[in-house]
């Protein structure tokens, strides 16, 4: 992901620019932040781009 995608991917309900290609996950932009509900208290995440050195994080604490 890039920054743009990584920050929306954080986003709640964020509206996501490729919605109407056919068989897209997250399509309604709840799959990241749902799935890490349901998982634990604590989220990490990270993430780059292809063909970029930029590593992107964040640790999420649903405490």
């Amino acid at each position: 992901m890039n920054e743009e995608e990584f920050c929306r991917a954080l986003k709640l309900n964020a509206e996501n620019p490729r919605k109407n290609e056919e068989n897209r996950l997250s399509k309604y932009g709840m799959g990241l932040k749902d799935a890490w509900i349901h998982l634990g208290d604590i989220c990490e995440i990270e993430s780059s781009a292809l063909n970029e050195t930029a590593l992107r994080s964040v640790k999420i604490d649903m405490n």
